[in-house]
C-alpha cells in the first residue's frame, strides 16, 4: 500500500509541470496581434504612397508654373536668317499712304458716277503741279514707289540693279527703325503724276516685285 501511494504521489508530481504550457497560449495570440498590426501599418504606408503618386502630377504642375515665372526667358541661339526681308511700312507715315489712296478713290468714283451721254469733263492730274521733267519741282509733292526694304546694303543694291535693267530710276535710302536696326529702302521715281507711277508699278508687279505707292514733298 505504501508503494502504491508513493507511485500515485510521484505521478501527480510529474503531471504538475504541464500546467505552464497552458499559460503559453496567449503568447501566440500576441504574435497574431503583432502580425495584424504590421499588415495594418504596411497597408497604410502603401495607401499613403499611392496617394502621393496620384497627387504628384498636380504638385509638379504647380512647381513648374512657379519655376517658369521665376526663370527669365532665354534668347534663342538660332542663327539669324540671312535672306533679304522686305519691309514696306518701316519709317513711313500712315498719312503719306492715305493721301494717295484717297485721291485715287475720288478719281475712280468720279469716273463711275459720270453719265454716259454727258460731255466728257476736263481731266485734271492728281498732282498739284505739273513739272517740265519727270520729277517735281522743289517743294511740290511727287509720287514714288518703295520697291523693298532690306537689312543689308548689298541686298538693296541687288534690287536696285534689277530695277535699272527695267529702265526704272531707282535709288537707295538708308534709315533707322524704332528698334534701332538699320534698313535700306529701294525707292523708284519720283514720278510727276499718278499715270507714270501706275505704269511703273504695273511693270514691277509683272516681274513679281511688290511696291508701296507714296506721295511726298521733295
Amino acid at each position: 500500500m505504501s508503494r502504491d501511494y508513493a507511485r500515485s504521489s510521484s505521478n501527480s508530481n510529474r503531471r504538475k509541470p504541464s500546467r505552464p504550457n497552458a499559460r503559453r497560449a496567449p503568447a501566440k495570440k500576441s504574435q497574431k496581434g503583432s502580425s495584424k498590426m504590421f499588415w495594418f501599418l504596411s497597408g497604410g504606408a502603401v495607401g499613403a504612397l499611392v496617394t502621393a503618386m496620384i497627387l504628384q502630377p498636380e504638385m509638379r504642375e504647380d512647381v513648374t508654373d512657379m519655376v517658369a515665372d521665376m526663370v527669365p526667358t532665354q534668347k534663342s541661339d538660332k542663327p539669324a536668317d540671312n535672306k533679304p526681308k522686305l519691309v514696306f511700312y518701316e519709317r513711313l507715315s500712315e498719312d503719306e499712304v492715305r493721301i494717295l489712296e484717297d485721291e485715287v478713290a475720288r478719281q475712280e468714283a468720279a469716273q463711275v458716277t459720270r453719265p454716259v451721254n454727258s460731255p466728257k469733263p476736263e481731266t485734271k492730274p492728281i498732282e498739284i503741279a505739273q513739272p517740265t521733267d519727270s520729277a517735281g519741282q522743289s517743294g511740290q509733292p511727287v509720287y514714288i514707289l518703295q520697291a523693298g526694304s532690306f537689312a543689308t546694303h548689298d541686298d538693296a543694291s541687288g534690287r536696285r540693279a534689277q530695277l535699272l535693267l527695267m529702265n526704272l530710276d531707282a535709288s537707295i535710302e538708308k534709315g533707322t527703325i524704332q528698334s534701332g536696326a538699320t534698313r535700306y529702302r529701294v525707292m523708284v521715281g519720283p514720278f510727276a503724276n499718278h499715270s507714270e507711277m501706275a505704269r511703273a508699278r504695273s511693270t514691277l508687279s509683272a516681274n513679281g516685285i511688290d511696291t508701296l505707292p507714296l506721295k511726298r514733298k521733295l
